[in-house]
C-alpha cells in the first residue's frame, strides 16, 4: 500500500442487514438509510425493531407521508390498529399539503391535483 494515498475501505452493501446496521450506526441522522433498515426489519418480520426505528425517523420528520404509510403498515401487521389509524389520518393530512404525489392517491385515498 502506498503511504501517500489514503485507504478508504469500500462501502458496505446497503441491501444486507449488517451493512445497513453499520451504515445506520455511523450516521443515525441519515433518514434514507434508517428507512431502508426499518423496511428490511419489516420484511424479515422483525416488527418491533421496525416500529422502533420508524418512530425515531418520524419524530424528526412528521410530514414524510411515505414513512407514515410504512410505519402504519407495520402497525397494522402487528395489530396495533389504533396507532395505524392515527398514522393513516396523519398521512392524509400530510399528503393534503403535498397533493402532487401519486402515492397519496394510491394508498391514502387523497385526490391528486
Amino acid at each position: 500500500m502506498n503511504p501517500t494515498i489514503p485507504f478508504n475501505p469500500p462501502e458496505p452493501p446497503l441491501g444486507d442487514l449488517e451493512g445497513l446496521r453499520s451504515a445506520h450506526a455511523s450516521d443515525p441522522n441519515d433518514t434514507q438509510i434508517a428507512a431502508k433498515l426499518a423496511q428490511l426489519y419489516a420484511d424479515k418480520g422483525w416488527l418491533n425493531e421496525a416500529m422502533e426505528l420508524y418512530k425515531t425517523i418520524i419524530d424528526s420528520d412528521r410530514d414524510n407521508y411515505p414513512l407514515l404509510l410504512e410505519y402504519g403498515n407495520v402497525c397494522f401487521r402487528k395489530k396495533v390498529l389504533d396507532e395505524a389509524l392515527q398514522l393513516r389520518q396523519a398521512g392524509r393530512a400530510s399528503a393534503g399539503r403535498k397533493p402532487d404525489k401519486v402515492l397519496c392517491q394510491n394508498y391514502l385515498r387523497v385526490p391528486c391535483r
